[in-house]
């Protein structure tokens, strides 16, 4: 039987179709299974923005964080909620998301948004894990891979095997040692079809609590295309790549 909490539609401003209600009960079925997340294969048009957009905002994270403010001999501790929900995707998509959360989400129960890319203001993931929803796209996290990439390995070159990863929060956001995002959203996931590209690898690198891929062709040439999904959404033991191959190509 399919069940429906009853608050999760009054705080969208427009109701669900009923095969948006169904997705979004599965989708909290993954989450609430071992694998924490799936891919959501709906054709394009059918509402998986707005399928996720309602896992959001009826499944909020509850682990509290601390962050200090304030003068060095005032400071304050606020208790936040560690919430952020991460969305990769190409940029008219990210835009799309950011317009859907602005008009889609009854006033009272906005959600906080920012947007990685471009030459906006860079934020550390201090100050990015007390957004409700940060935005990014394909190109923005590659280039922190590639950047990430080198600092290790001037690192390993200078035969450092201990340092500070104080500097990393915000020299890597998204992808530092202390990142780890409450739920990620791979939208048009079949960009990382090829497991070998910066955006497949850089997706991989991301910790998170649960994981979801959103695509209306998971597959598209060959059933390789789909080790990529598989490795991002850390499903076993085939995120493994020989064992992915002696039963999948």
């Amino acid at each position: 039987m399919l069940y429906f909490s009853p608050g999760f539609v009054s705080l969208l401003t427009s109701d669900q179709y009923e095969h948006q209600k169904l997705a979004l009960t599965w989708l909290k079925s993954m989450e609430e299974g071992t694998n924490k997340g799936g891919i959501l294969a709906d054709d394009m048009g059918l509402g998986k923005t707005i399928s996720a957009l309602a896992l959001i905002l009826s499944r909020p994270s509850t682990d509290p964080v601390r962050k200090v403010c304030g003068a060095p001999k005032q400071k304050i501790r606020l208790k936040l909620t560690f919430q952020t929900n991460l969305i990769v995707g190409p940029v008219a998509l990210v835009r799309q998301w950011e317009r859907e959360i602005r008009t889609k989400v009854k006033v009272g129960h906005s959600l906080s948004t920012h947007m990685v890319h471009g030459q906006g203001r860079k934020l550390g993931w201090d100050d990015l894990r007390t957004y409700d929803v940060v935005l990014t796209t394909y190109g923005t996290l590659g280039a922190e891979f590639r950047r990430l990439e080198k600092f290790l390995k001037d690192k390993k070159d200078q035969g450092l095997k201990e340092y500070d990863e104080s500097p990393m929060r915000k020299l890597f956001p998204l992808l530092g040692p202390k990142s780890r995002f409450y739920r990620v959203f791979l939208d048009e996931a079949q960009y990382i079809k090829n497991r070998v590209t910066v955006a497949a690898q850089a997706c991989c690198t991301l910790k998170s609590t649960y994981r979801f891929c959103l695509t209306g062709t998971p597959m598209m040439n060959n059933v390789g295309e789909m080790y990529s999904l598989i490795h991002f959404l850390r499903i076993k033991p085939y995120n493994e790549y020989t064992r992915f191959q002696k039963v999948g190509l």
